[in-house]
């Protein structure tokens, strides 16, 4: 009878982290990436040519082959989400959160194969799961976003499969798996790569050889593919790409870097002295942290920038370390297991009772608003358009769980652009509530000195000889101070009306009603 309630405690906790995962996944939105991939991908990885959306399977396969051919060789990952992002979002949503309970199932595999002694409860899945929740930097990112997750979580998936079964599979099952695991992502290849060396070299595990031939193939096929090297030079990639000693210290100074390492090390240590002074035998799954280790090290020098989602890969393993040395802090101390779930417990129901509400009401209603806006221009027939940015509305949770702004002013970023695309606008711009878009067009490409309500006004945006101001909702009169410039167009861009004035003459001062 006590069996049969604990497997129920167990079944219940993950369909409690499926239902978490689903409506996490559900209410945020698209970001750029998913605006951008569910077009056609063009030859030139230019927005403008963004021309059509993927209608058909043939159509997925194209695009992410040109996807490939363009601007990255991550097959797997790019296949997924232009498949779903073809057969819809609810579809994906399911996926998406069976994978994270795979991941956990699949995770206790793992932690079991380095000990098979250790108790692992089917309520221990809630444990593992605050462990992710508090201790991965990115985590709607990573598990929860399209097109992220597909890249990250899916494909640490297919690792995690990959190494609880090595020994399960034979040797034309290893060759097609590692095949597979070649195609998926970066941290992938490199971990896999280390692990296995590691295996061999250190282990002297027995792995043959084609096994690894047909890893380095596809893994050779994914990281030489001409779209990372188009990637690499194009103006925004290299606009965006920090030196080595920002990234590090970027990374440094993170408040998860700093919290799993703390807790990582004196768990390490704690371990290592328990098995030298009290003659304990307990195993460190050292061929997961030292490849992790080297994984961390090898993306810091290859990552163009310090992205927090790239790292979810040697954080995993790092996590579960975690979890390994603290189940063998419970085994003859049931008092500290009790206390420490407890406190698990406690402060993972704290942080859900911020997040959830954060999810089912803020997020919730600006996909509404956002919703609202959308159909209304489109039924209006208004083609340049402007939306709210939610950013400081979005900023009111803790960074790994919000959901972040898509769009920005400027309507010539390769967001922007597809978004406009996507819902058949001509120009999109984002701006801050109780404001409007003022748009002032000269003849030449230069600056000018413009004053609203008697007050200087500084442009916030400029795109060659289009520069944009934002003008507070209740403002009277407008004068542009620059004598030898010439005007050719002032407009207003008003969010739910679209263009509100637009003058197309050498004006210098107007008044508004």
């Amino acid at each position: 009878m006590l069996n049969k309630i604990k497997g129920l405690k167990g079944k219940y906790s993950l369909i409690a982290i499926f239902l978490l995962i689903f409506l996490m996944s559900y209410l945020t939105p698209y970001y750029g990436d998913e605006y951008i991939y569910s077009f056609i991908f063009p030859l030139d990885a230019k927005p403008e040519l963004l021309t059509r959306r993927v209608e058909n399977l043939i159509e997925v396969f194209q695009s992410t082959y040109r996807i490939y051919m363009t601007w990255g060789g991550r097959i797997l990952p790019n296949f997924s989400e232009t498949l779903f992002l073809y057969i819809g979002k609810v579809y994906f949503c399911v996926i998406n959160s069976l994978i994270f309970i795979f991941i956990l199932k699949k995770s206790k595999e793992l932690i079991l194969k380095y000990n098979s002694k250790l108790k692992f409860g089917n309520t221990e899945y809630i444990i593992l799961f605050s462990l992710f929740w508090y201790l991965v930097p990115a985590f709607n990112q990573d598990f929860i976003g399209m097109v992220s997750s597909i890249h990250y979580s899916w494909m640490l998936l297919i690792l995690v499969f990959y190494i609880t079964d090595f020994d399960k599979m034979n040797e034309k099952q290893l060759i097609i798996y590692s095949f597979i695991v070649g195609l998926t992502n970066e941290s992938v290849v490199i971990f896999i790569n280390i692990y296995l060396f590691y295996q061999k070299i250190v282990l002297k595990k027995n792995i043959k050889f084609f096994v690894l031939i047909s890893l380095w193939l596809s893994s050779i096929i994914q990281i030489f593919s001409p779209g990372n090297f188009n990637r690499k030079i194009y103006t925004d990639s290299l606009n965006v790409t920090q030196p080595i000693i920002q990234k590090v210290t970027l990374f440094l100074n993170m408040n998860h870097t700093i919290l799993i390492g703390k807790i990582f090390i004196s768990l390490l240590l704690l371990i290592i002295y328990l098995n030298i002074r009290e003659k304990n035998n307990y195993i460190i799954p050292k061929d997961l942290i030292i490849s992790c280790s080297i994984t961390l090290i090898i993306l810091l020098f290859l990552m163009p920038q310090n992205e927090p989602r790239t790292y979810l890969l040697p954080f995993y393993f790092f996590i579960i370390s975690i979890f390994i040395f603290l189940k063998y802090l419970f085994i003859d101390n049931i008092k500290l297991s009790m206390m420490t779930k407890i406190f698990i417990y406690f402060i993972l129901t704290l942080s859900l009772s911020n997040v959830l509400p954060y999810y089912l009401k803020t997020v919730n209603n600006l996909n509404e608003e956002r919703k609202t806006m959308i159909n209304y221009y489109r039924k209006k027939g208004i083609k340049e358009v402007t939306f709210y940015n939610n950013e400081d509305t979005t900023n009111t949770i803790a960074t790994p769980y919000r959901v972040f702004e898509t769009l920005s002013l400027n309507y010539q970023t390769f967001v922007n652009i597809a978004f406009a695309k996507y819902y058949n606008f001509n120009k999109v711009y984002s701006i801050p509530r109780k404001n409007k878009l003022l748009v002032v067009k000269t003849e030449k490409n230069e600056s000018i000195d413009l004053e609203i309500d008697s007050k200087e006004q500084k442009n916030i945006s400029q795109n060659n000889n289009e520069i944009l101001f934002l003008l507070p909702e209740n403002a009277k009169n407008i004068e542009i101070k620059s004598k030898n410039v010439k005007i050719v167009e002032i407009k207003i861009v008003e969010a739910y009306k679209g263009t509100t004035l637009s003058i197309k003459k050498n004006i210098k001062k107007i008044e508004l009603e």
